[in-house]
C-alpha cells in the first residue's frame, strides 16, 4: 500500500450555489490480494473509495448491503457504520480521508454512488500513476486530489436534514476551524473560541464535536502535528525550535505526541525523510493501529 500526506491548508472550493471549505487528511492506493477489511467502521471524517479493478467489493452500511463497483466513485461520510468481509480478493482500490465544512457540515451517515464518467476516470487514472511512480506530493499533486474532491461533491445530493442546517452556526465554526488549521501554534481555549462563536462552552463543543468528529483540542493536536512533519521535511530547524514553533510547552512534550500520532520520534521521521522517504510513504498512520 502506498500512502501520501498532503500538506495543504484548508482550501476553498466551489459546488452548485455553494462554497465549501475542504481539508485532505490521507490519500492511499492499493493494489494486490486482499481482504479489504475496513479498520475503521465509524471514523469521523469524510471517504472516498474508486476501484480500478474488475472485482465488486461487497461492503455493508447499518447492515444494508451495498457494493463498491469498478470505475465509479463512492463518497461516505462521518460516522456512517461500515463493514467488510474478510475474503480475500484481488483489488486495485484508491481512497482519500477529508474533512469538509459549508453545505455538508452535519452530515452523517449517508453515502453516495456516482454513476460511471470518462472525466473521473481520467482524473482517477492519472492519480493512479502518480501512486505507482512514487511522486512527489507536491501543490500540483495535491490540487489533482483536491479536484477530484470537488467534482464528486458537486454531484452528491445532499440529504434534506444537511440542507437545513443553520448555515450561521456552520459559518461560526466554520471560521474557528480555518483559524485554527492556519495558525495551530497558537493556545486556545474552549471558553475563548465558545465566545467568538456566541456559545456556552458546552454548546461549542458538542456542535464542533459533531461537525468536525473531534474535540477542539485533538484537532488542535493534529494541525500541530502536521505542521511539525513539515518543517521537520523542509527546514533545519532544532527539535526544541520546531516544538516551540508548533505550539508545544517543550520538547520532551512535542516528541511524545509526536510518536503517538505519526508511530515515529522526530529525529527518525526527519532522517527518513531525507534517506529513504518511500518508508515514509508506506508507513501506516495512527488509524491504521488496532
Amino acid at each position: 500500500m502506498k500512502t501520501c500526506f498532503p500538506y495543504l491548508p484548508p482550501q476553498n472550493i466551489a459546488i452548485p450555489s455553494e462554497h465549501a471549505t475542504l481539508e485532505i487528511l490521507q490519500a492511499a492506493y492499493f493494489e494486490g490480494i486482499s481482504k479489504v477489511r475496513l479498520r475503521r467502521e465509524k471514523a469521523p471524517f469524510w471517504r472516498l473509495y474508486y476501484s480500478f479493478g474488475s472485482n465488486i467489493i461487497p461492503l455493508w452500511n447499518q447492515g444494508k448491503y451495498f457494493a463498491l463497483l469498478p470505475h465509479r466513485i463512492y463518497l461516505i461520510s462521518p460516522d456512517s457504520t461500515l463493514y467488510s468481509e474478510e475474503n480475500p480478493i484481488r483489488v486495485g482500490l484508491f481512497w482519500m480521508h477529508f474533512q469538509i465544512a459549508g453545505s455538508f457540515t452535519g452530515c452523517r451517515n449517508f453515502y453516495h454512488a456516482l454513476p460511471q464518467s470518462d472525466l473521473a476516470d481520467l482524473m482517477l487514472q492519472e492519480i493512479r500513476e502518480k501512486f505507482e511512480k512514487n511522486a512527489p506530493m507536491d501543490y500540483k499533486f495535491s490540487l489533482l486530489l483536491t479536484s477530484v474532491v470537488s467534482y464528486a461533491l458537486s454531484l452528491v445530493p445532499l440529504p434534506k436534514k444537511s440542507q437545513n442546517t443553520n448555515k450561521l452556526e456552520g459559518n461560526d465554526l466554520l471560521n474557528i476551524w480555518k483559524k485554527m488549521s492556519q495558525h495551530p501554534e497558537r493556545n486556545y481555549t474552549n471558553q475563548e473560541l465558545a465566545t467568538e462563536a456566541c456559545m456556552s462552552v458546552n454548546t461549542f463543543l458538542r456542535r464542533f464535536q459533531w461537525n468536525f468528529g473531534q474535540t477542539p483540542q485533538n484537532f488542535l493536536i493534529h494541525q500541530r502535528v502536521k505542521l511539525a512533519k513539515k518543517m521537520l521535511r523542509e527546514k533545519d530547524a532544532t527539535q526544541a525550535e520546531i516544538a516551540a514553533a508548533c505550539g508545544f510547552a517543550n520538547q520532551f512534550y512535542f516528541s511524545r505526541i509526536f510518536r503517538k500520532y505519526t508511530g515515529w520520534t522526530p529525529g527518525n521521521y526527519r532522517n527518513a525523510c531525507k534517506t529513504s522517504p518511500d518508508s515514509i510513504v508506506d508507513f501506516p498512520q495512527e488509524e491504521d493501529k488496532k
